[in-house]
């Protein structure tokens, strides 16, 4: 079927099953699932879809947000979301997705062994197992005509799933792309609070493993990190302007002028008044 919702392109495509009772008892099952170009300015928000959701990012970029979390996906990045819960996403960009809406008995075990050891954006090294084991199954829901018997989509779909449980996430913030995707998110908002959530969502990890993957590439914490940026830009205003040091404290991003003296002494052996005096 083609797809006529608001801000998804004409030649995306979609296909539904409708699961026996049988089925609904003792298998995984496809719910609905499909290829979609969403256009800038698309945007879904939900309460509850009853199924488990599975987003294969090919292109563009797509913003979630799910109970507790703000989440981005970038190509080559696979999002697993639980619809049973409130849900949002939405494009900025031209972004191309292969989904599938799934569900079965064991379907909340699954994934909740994979959101607790890798997060719900997952960057798989075995990516193209994946999209050749989803291709199957999306080819037999277009084909009415040689469907599937339940218990080889089943199959299929538990397939799937021991795939990402046994995946392991490649260094994404190695790849230099996906690097400055969180140096310029830092550089952009280093005078908030960003957390290490935060982060790691843009970096599609999560957070134990953005933590690690960051301080192995850049010698340091993301903290520290971010604390050095706001000193950077410190020394530019005391070289540059004449605001107080009060006032820099403040436009970096410190709570107040000591910790900030306290901070950039640390970091530069002086402090702001005799570095902006020359001594």
């Amino acid at each position: 079927m083609k797809s006529t919702e608001k801000y998804v392109s004409n030649d995306s495509e979609y296909y539904f099953h409708n699961a026996s009772a049988l089925a609904q008892t003792l298998y995984f099952y496809p719910v609905a699932a499909g290829k979609f170009t969403y256009l800038p300015g698309y945007e879904l928000s939900r309460e509850r879809y009853d199924s488990f959701l599975l987003i294969i990012l090919e292109s563009g970029k797509l913003d979630v947000n799910i109970p507790g979390k703000e989440l981005t996906v970038y190509p080559g990045q696979i999002l697993l979301i639980n619809c049973y819960e409130p849900h949002s996403y939405k494009a900025h960009e031209k972004t191309t997705i292969s989904w599938i809406h799934f569900d079965g008995k064991m379907c909340t075990d699954f994934y909740n062994a994979v959101q607790s050891s890798k997060g719900n954006v997952l960057t798989p090294q075995n990516l193209q197992s994946i999209k050749s084991n989803f291709s199957r199954i999306l080819s037999a829901m277009k084909d009415t005509r040689h469907e599937c018997s339940e218990g080889e989509y089943s199959i299929m779909i538990h397939t799937l799933l021991n795939q990402l449980i046994s995946s392991e996430n490649t260094e994404i913030i190695g790849n230099n792309e996906n690097f400055q995707r969180v140096l310029s998110y830092i550089n952009e908002h280093f005078t908030e609070n960003i957390s290490l959530d935060d982060l790691a969502g843009v970096a599609g990890l999560t957070t134990y493993y953005f933590l690690r993957t960051f301080k192995k590439k850049t010698g340091v914490t993301p903290h520290r990190f971010i604390i050095d940026t706001r000193l950077s830009s410190a020394k530019y205003y005391l070289s540059s302007t004449d605001m107080s040091i009060s006032e820099i404290a403040e436009k970096v991003g410190f709570n107040d002028e000591s910790s900030f003296c306290q901070s950039f002494k640390k970091k530069n052996g002086t402090t702001p008044l005799k570095y902006r005096n020359g001594a």
